[in-house]
């Protein structure tokens, strides 16, 4: 199990404590990404190391220690994917894990002994959540209101206008049946996708072999739809990168023309 540490000077001597223990356990491979000092510094700098990696994954879990453990958790819980509890007791960290399966356990060095910690991550590394239980039911109903939430923040933040249209046609689309041909329905994970970095770059050519540099993350987003169509279709070739759409229909037309064709 991958664990990361992370606190602010307020948190550092208990941090450092805890990373101690840590060691002793052998199915534990602990990274601190600091702060490494008691020296001040600004919480969430250190909050968003751990929280980032366990919302992508690259953690397992993690463990953010500050003065009080409210801005640590504050910060933590921004991010998606992240569960992050506050914990006082060993009971409090059993059922935080047991319950609601979270993954970044978030300590106050004011406010919680530090004779109290061992009992409190043997508890935490002891749970486990179990999935398919009414509370994975419950933890699934957090995840869907994040993303109910969040959905579109950015525009949020420039315009919020625009995004009051937008959050209207959402609304729109679920409570109606959609009668006109041209319009369909696509997820949120299509519609970032499409409005992704990769919308609006040059990448006229084929992977490996572009008109411009700087196109090897395109040209693995192509491999996949490559792949994945010639999985969808059964094919043995495919081709998803045309120059442009018109360009792709002209060339399946002339394909298709015999000589005397009219």
């Amino acid at each position: 199990m991958k664990i990361g540490l992370g606190s602010d000077h307020g948190g550092f001597e208990m941090k450092q404590k805890i990373k101690d223990w840590l060691a002793a356990r052998a199915e534990v491979e602990t990274t601190d990404f600091g702060t490494y000092s008691p020296e001040s510094v600004d919480y969430p700098d250190f909050a968003v190391e751990v929280s980032r990696r366990v919302s992508e994954g690259v953690l397992d879990q993690g463990v953010l220690v500050c003065t009080t453990g409210v801005g640590m958790a504050m910060t933590a819980n921004k991010f998606p994917r992240v569960r992050a509890a506050q914990v006082f007791t060993a009971k409090m960290a059993r059922m935080a894990r047991e319950h609601n399966n979270a993954n970044v356990l978030v300590l106050g060095a004011a406010v919680t002994p530090l004779e109290d910690i061992p009992a409190i991550l043997d508890a935490w590394f002891a749970a486990e959540f179990e999935p398919g239980s009414r509370h994975d039911r419950r933890v699934q109903k957090i995840n869907a209101c994040a993303l109910r939430v969040t959905s579109p923040e950015a525009i949020h933040e420039r315009d919020t206008e625009i995004y009051a249209a937008i959050q209207g046609e959402m609304k729109r689309q679920r409570q109606n049946v959609e009668l006109i041909a041209s319009e369909n329905y696509v997820s949120r994970a299509v519609r970032e996708a499409q409005g992704s970095v990769l919308t609006n770059k040059y990448a006229e050519g084929y992977p490996g072999k572009r008109y411009y540099n700087g196109c090897e993350f395109v040209d693995e987003a192509e491999r996949l739809a490559l792949e994945r169509a010639k999985q969808l279709f059964g094919a043995e070739h495919a081709n998803v990168q045309p120059h442009s759409g018109s360009g792709a229909n002209m060339a399946v037309y002339f394909a298709m023309l015999q000589p005397g064709d009219t």
